[in-house]
């Protein structure tokens, strides 16, 4: 599946420093995320897959969000490995209202799917140290 492109043509060729392409497009339907959870499956220069969650997982034992970005073998691999990331820092026993999703942009939602502000976030986090 290597791909090359050709940027000859380009004025601004030396602006760009590489291209990956989408290979695939995940949807997630996963208990406390955004309804709109998604894995995109990139594959690198180097003929190695990547997959990106559109959302860091922010779970009240973590100083901030996590999001795996690691290079794999594979699709499913890369999929498997963008799972395990939230996976990880996931626990039934944490309540709906302190696990926060991240989306790209830095909008913070809760498990309930309330959005919140990154104050209300820290709050809420706090009280449960307590």
């Amino acid at each position: 599946m290597n791909f090359k492109f050709r940027f000859d043509h380009l004025e601004t060729k030396n602006n760009i420093i590489s291209v990956n392409k989408v290979v695939a497009l995940f949807y997630i339907d996963y208990k406390r995320a955004p309804n709109n959870l998604a894995v995109e499956i990139i594959e690198n220069e180097d003929g190695g897959f990547t997959g990106i969650a559109n959302y860091s997982i922010w779970g009240p034992n973590q100083s901030s969000p996590y999001k795996s970005i690691r290079t794999k073998d594979s699709i499913h691999d890369a999929l498997q490995d963008a799972l395990e990331g939230i996976i990880e820092f996931d626990n039934n026993s944490f309540p709906d209202d302190l696990l926060f999703w991240e989306a790209d942009d830095e909008t913070l939602y809760d498990g309930t799917g309330e959005k919140v502000n990154l104050e209300e976030a820290e709050r809420r986090r706090e009280k449960y140290r307590k």
